[in-house]
C-alpha cells in the first residue's frame, strides 16, 4: 500500500490531503468497502483530534 499525505496552505489554516492506494488481495478484497469506511472514519477523526491540539482546544497526554 502506499500512502501519502500532502499539507497546504488554505484560507482558513492548513488543508491536510491524505491518499491511499493498493492492491488488497484474498480476505481484504473481499472487506475491501468496510475497510475503507472504518479507516476513513478513524483517519477523520485522528486529523479532528490533531486540530485541536495544535488548535490549543485539547490538553496534550501526558
Amino acid at each position: 500500500m502506499d500512502s501519502v499525505q500532502t499539507m497546504e496552505p488554505a484560507a482558513s489554516g492548513t488543508r491536510i490531503t491524505h491518499t491511499a492506494e493498493g492492491d488488497p488481495r484474498g480476505f481484504f478484497k473481499v472487506a475491501e468497502g468496510a475497510l475503507e469506511k472504518i479507516v476513513r472514519r478513524q483517519l477523520t477523526a485522528s486529523l479532528g483530534n490533531l486540530k485541536d491540539l495544535l488548535e490549543g482546544a485539547g490538553e496534550p497526554a501526558s
